[in-house]
């Protein structure tokens, strides 16, 4: 289970991320929608802006999951592979189509980094 952390938990970087994910979750034109990578090395706290991003959207609007089973637990979500239906032994996926979820406002994906784009 995820530690609960508030807003003041976080530090003026994280906090920074916070809002800009925020913000774009409020606003009216969903036409280009936020990507944002965020980065650093292990215990710098990326999990704790996860888990305040969740808590701050709702669990309802937000799919969570990592690049690894590992990952994924980290963060109470599932694996890429999981989530979207994926057969990490096939080759065969070309055009892959988010599960429904009528609410959803972000995907966000754990240890991006270490997720290849080769078939």
């Amino acid at each position: 289970m995820a530690l609960a952390f508030s807003k003041d938990d976080l530090t003026s970087e994280q906090l920074h991320i916070l809002d800009r994910v925020l913000l774009d979750v409020h606003k009216k034109d969903k036409t280009n929608p936020l990507v944002l990578y965020v980065g650093g090395a292990g215990g710098t706290g990326k999990t704790v802006v996860i888990n305040c991003i969740v808590d701050q959207v709702g669990i309802a609007h937000v799919i969570v999951c990592g690049s690894t089973a590992m990952a994924g637990r980290n963060i109470n979500g599932n694996t890429i592979h999981s989530i979207l239906k994926l057969n990490p032994f096939s080759e065969a996926q070309d055009d892959i189509p988010l599960p429904p979820h009528p609410h959803l406002l972000l995907l966000i994906i754990d240890e991006i980094s270490i997720t290849s784009l080769a078939k």
